[in-house]
């Protein structure tokens, strides 16, 4: 042991109030990069002064890197954790910590300031002020330095649990934050005690908490493009809140300032709507069957429209961005609208998909208008009658590594740390290849977005790579929850799902090494299934259930009749009782393969009768596997066993994933 040398752990939150709360794609991403950026300054720190990191590995982070101008890579995506462990000098001050995030913090937070808030404050009651106190009053930092030797793992929860730190009192008496509801709106009005204000010659005033908005959403960015679409019509935002939105908007010059870098080079600032990505493989679709009913729709909304509302120009899906077109540099093409224009239904929604002219603005007339709107509307029926509409739906994907804390201890910090790093550096490629959107790569966490057709994919495929980045001797694993949700369900609900199945779910309920899904859909949680990643016999319960929802496309009647008549024939009346029953697994499988008979008529099939048959009791088992429990608790069925339950979770999934959100006639709730 050195005498000479520390042990510091270190945090940086929170983390679930600063990332979680997000209303937009460019929300989740802005949060995770911030918090990344502060916990990357702070490590640094520690380097700048002789200390030595333990845990992550910090030599070969890009925004460490950056940061220490050992590279030219400008990084996009946060990849070092809110918390680190380090080896520092016995008479290192962690203060110092504390005051490179502040000193960070508050130089964006004045950029910030410069660029928007000081343009409406004295429009506001006492907004500067409100300002002031919650950029300085935000961020909570607690750190743990001690002697080297002994268990110091817990060190950093046990200070944690002293609860030093005191947050602000935002019980001001203030309207609440529309994003984040514990902290007060900046306007400074209270709506309730605003009412109808009257001008000295008697008419209706507006309303002052209105009148500071509406001159908010009017101000221009760099580009001289207004914040109609950044901050809509009802937002009502904190200083945190308009941080994490009005960053990407700083001129380019500012950015550098501030991060040393820019990260929204290239379009960076600009991420793909939930629509978009929902949509992204219907774009495809169309674009290959109708090329120019595509182009001349895009045509039409260029020549009548604001070019903002070709929004996607940089969302770099994959399977969006190949699509052959005439002029590759052209950014005012079907790909890059905004998804609100493939939506006949959001078409529709003045107060949802508001039209802007060329200028950037409203138009002076409803009636103009109007007119444009129908026949934007027109031109997108013609391509849907031939191409049918888009699904709705996309995914969000949450990974985290399972008992890292305990590896930490039991494996050594740099062990585990060159583990997680062979892990992160192939996430961004994994998750490029499944036409994801990579939001956070850092340690043992990963948090993505995906078309609905990529994400079990995706995530089988990142799963392996985590488990392939261990040193054979010692397997690791790690558990992922899955959201499919339709793109208008409020995107903080599907923030919080993915948060609720990853640590509830499939870490807490199933044991861990498992996959958690859910089915948001309007007003309602269609589905919610868990499992192991394998089974028994090793293999893949995510490309079973994908098997399944292959032969559902080709097999309607099979994935409408069947599991309602299972459901409603055979489980609902047995009930809680199941278990009594002591079925064995063949005979689970005589009484699946009889309702699924009795739900459709089987296709005539061209080939051998036997190697039907075949076929048929291979689905049939297939079905069972994935239709029972398989949990990593010690008292939960593993391999096949008498008297197991039989769900219809996994094959209501695989059906969702077969129809892709669309209602299909017959289809039974």
């Amino acid at each position: 042991m050195n005498d000479n040398k520390h042990i510091l752990h270190f945090s940086l939150g929170p983390v679930q109030g600063f990332i979680g709360t997000a209303r937009r794609t460019r929300d989740l991403w802005a949060g995770s990069f911030l918090l990344s950026w502060l916990s990357a300054v702070a490590l640094v720190e520690v380097r700048k002064k002789g200390g030595k990191i333990r845990f992550p590995r910090a030599d070969a982070d890009p925004m460490v890197a950056r940061l220490e101008k050992r590279s030219n890579e400008e990084p996009r995506i946060g990849t070092v954790p809110n918390r680190f462990k380090a080896e520092v000098p016995q008479n290192f001050d962690p203060s110092m910590c504390k005051a490179a995030i502040d000193g960070a913090w508050k130089q964006l937070a004045a950029a910030v300031r410069a660029d928007f808030i000081s343009k409406v404050a004295s429009g506001g009651n006492n907004t500067q002020s409100i300002w002031d106190r919650q950029v300085e009053n935000f961020w909570e930092i607690s750190w743990v330095k001690g002697e080297q030797g002994g268990n110091d793992g817990a060190w950093l929860d046990n200070r944690k649990s002293w609860r030093s730190h005191q947050p602000h009192d935002e019980n001001t008496g203030g309207d609440h934050c529309t994003l984040m509801g514990d902290w007060q709106e900046i306007s400074g009005y209270v709506r309730a005690r605003e009412g109808a204000r009257r001008k000295p010659d008697g008419s209706k005033d507006e309303n002052r908490q209105d009148k500071f908005w509406n001159a908010f959403r009017e101000l221009d960015d760099w580009k001289g493009n207004k914040l109609l679409l950044d901050i809509v019509e009802g937002e009502r935002l904190c200083a945190i809140a308009l941080i994490k939105r009005l960053f990407p908007r700083l001129t380019k010059e500012s950015r550098e300032e501030v991060f040393g870098w820019d990260p929204c080079r290239d379009g960076g600032g600009n991420w793909p709507s939930t629509g978009h990505i929902a949509a992204a493989h219907w774009i495809n679709k169309a674009m290959k069957l109708d090329n120019g009913a595509c182009e001349r729709y895009a045509q039409y909304i260029d020549n009548n429209f604001s070019d903002l509302h070709f929004a996607e120009q940089y969302s770099g899906i994959p399977c969006v961005t190949s699509i052959p077109r005439a002029n590759r540099d052209e950014k005012h093409w079907f790909g890059a609208l905004d998804a609100n224009f493939f939506d006949e239904n959001d078409l529709k929604n003045r107060r949802a998909m508001p039209l802007l002219n060329y200028k950037g603005v409203l138009f002076d007339k409803p009636e103009d208008e109007g007119c444009l709107r129908n026949k934007v509307i027109t031109l997108l029926k013609a391509i849907t009658d031939d191409v049918g509409v888009p699904a709705g739906y996309f995914a969000l994907l949450r990974m985290d590594g399972d008992n890292v804390g305990t590896l930490l201890e039991a494996l050594g910090d740099q062990k585990v740390s060159e583990a997680l790093q062979r892990f992160t550096v192939r996430v961004q490629d994994l998750v490029r290849k499944n036409n994801g959107v990579l939001i956070y790569a850092g340690g043992d966490d990963v948090l993505a977005l995906f078309p609905i057709e990529d994400a079990l994919k995706a995530a089988l495929e990142l799963r392996r790579a985590y488990v392939n980045a261990w040193p054979g001797d010692d397997p690791q694993t790690i558990s992922a929850g899955l959201v499919f949700a339709d793109h208008h369900e409020p995107f903080r609900h599907v923030v919080e799902e993915s948060r609720r199945l990853l640590e509830d779910v499939a870490k807490d309920k199933n044991g861990r090494d498992s996959i958690a899904c859910s089915v948001l859909k309007p007003s309602r949680k269609a589905v919610e299934w868990v499992a192991t990643w394998t089974l028994s016999d090793c293999s893949f319960l995510t490309e079973k259930i994908g098997e399944i929802a292959a032969q559902m496309r080709d097999d309607r009647p099979f994935s409408t009749r069947f599991i309602y008549n299972l459901r409603t024939r055979f489980l609902d009346p047995i009930g809680d009782r199941f278990e009594e029953l002591n079925l064995k697994p063949n005979e689970l499988e005589a009484i699946l393969a009889a309702e699924r008979s009795g739900s459709r008529e089987l296709p005539k099939e061209d080939g051998d009768k036997e190697e039907r048959k075949q076929r048929e009791r291979e689905l049939i088992r297939t079905i069972r596997q994935i239709s029972r429990p398989h949990t990593n608790e010690a008292t939960g069925p593993r391999g096949d066993t008498t008297g197991e339950p039989l769900q219809t979770d996994a094959l209501m999934l695989a059906r969702f994933l077969a129809q892709k959100g669309l209602k299909v006639e017959g289809d039974k709730k």
